[in-house]
């Protein structure tokens, strides 16, 4: 009897050689596929007449795969090429040089924008800006909706849409088009996030009280400034006042030593440091120089959140959303809209914030026109 069967062990394949009554089991030195065991069995006699062989036979065959491969880019790439010109990419390109744009992650953000209007003009078989017309507005949206894109992703894709389609009007690429953005509709689940849960103090002081470090010292600076992660990470000790009890936010952090400049001009700014975020400051800055980091090792920020939720039993949410937890207590708790948004928040004015918390922010009933006296009338 001689036959040759093959078999998987973990990702390798596997032969097992059965000749004149005794067998024996070899591996095949590639990894286990369709193709990898249909190209063995097909070289059966020569394996069987020479073990060593199969050493040869592993090379024959990756250099095979990667034929095919190879084949299978070529056909793709070709059959993208006949869908999708060169002008097109030729004008995104061009449209994408136009920005100033220094930050590494806004040029990713950008790129990501980029990629929808492509799959889009892809998918419409769309090969030139000047091909673009308004039928393909609502499709636009109809896609974007496809990708189970939520309200505000696709308002931003749109924009960025507009704007391609305005520069190519500029620069002379094609005729001018109105481009106006349909009305979205809120589905639950957008308006369930739009009215998400902040914790409360009482929540605030069980995740602070049981956070390992460095989960806890910045925790309590989170909570209590609704500074951005990215801004807490790149404050250095020379960043903190301790006399004025002020802390200047003037980077974002990108990396372990890299920092860039902040979301916006409004970004910038200077924050109150309140007596619970002093005592944490004090501790983080000792023994530290102006020009180091206050948080030195910060990467299992995320991590230890998480299993903080867990073991809390609390209910999922970001790191990032210490931002809106601020934002809320300090509202419902009755202080100032402006020092919250404009100071400590750094948005360009109150309106965004009255606009996302205006149910909490404090209404306490008050006296008005105490000067009318009734008798008077």
């Amino acid at each position: 009897m001689r036959e040759i069967n093959t078999y998987a062990r973990g990702k390798m394949l596997y032969l097992d050689i059965r000749q004149n009554g005794l067998r024996e089991r070899l591996a095949s030195g590639v990894k286990d596929s369709k193709e990898a065991r249909e190209f063995f069995k097909k070289n059966t006699p020569l394996i069987l007449q020479n073990r060593a062989y199969i050493k040869k036979l592993a090379k024959d065959f990756i250099d095979y795969e990667n034929a095919l491969y190879c084949e299978k880019l070529l056909r793709e790439e070709k059959e993208h090429k006949a869908i999708f010109s060169e002008d097109l990419r030729g004008e995104l390109e061009a449209f994408f040089n136009s920005f100033i744009v220094h930050k590494r992650g806004t040029q990713k953000s950008y790129k990501n924008l980029q990629k929808t209007i492509i799959d889009f003009f892809q998918s419409e078989k769309l090969r030139s800006v000047k091909d673009f017309e308004k039928r393909h507005i609502v499709k636009f949206i109809l896609f974007c909706e496809g990708k189970n894109m939520r309200n505000s992703s696709i308002k931003l894709r749109f924009s960025f849409l507009k704007r391609f389609i305005n520069y190519c009007v500029d620069e002379g690429l094609r005729e001018a088009i109105s481009i106006k953005m349909p009305r979205l509709k809120m589905d639950e689940a957008e308006l369930e996030r739009s009215q998400k849960e902040a914790l409360d103090y009482a929540e605030i002081s069980l995740f602070i009280k049981n956070a390992p470090s460095p989960l806890k010292e910045y925790l309590s600076i989170a909570f209590f400034t609704g500074a951005r992660t990215g801004e807490i990470l790149a404050l250095k000790k020379g960043d903190i006042d301790f006399v004025k009890k002020e802390i200047h936010i003037r980077k974002t952090r990108i990396s372990k030593k890299e920092t860039n400049s902040p979301k916006n001009r409004f970004s910038y700014r200077t924050i109150d440091m309140l007596k619970v975020v002093e005592n944490v400051m004090l501790k983080l800055v000792e023994g530290k120089k102006d020009d180091d980091f206050i948080f030195e090792k910060y990467s299992n920020l995320h991590t230890l959140f998480k299993e903080l939720l867990i073991k809390l039993n609390a209910k999922p949410m970001r790191l990032y959303e210490t931002r809106h937890t601020f934002a809320s207590l300090m509202l419902s708790r009755g202080e100032d809209v402006e020092w919250v948004s404009r100071r400590m928040l750094g948005h360009a004015n109150s309106a965004m914030t009255y606009a996302k918390y205006a149910r909490l922010i404090n209404k306490s009933v008050k006296e008005r026109a105490k000067f009318i006296n009734e008798e008077d009338f």
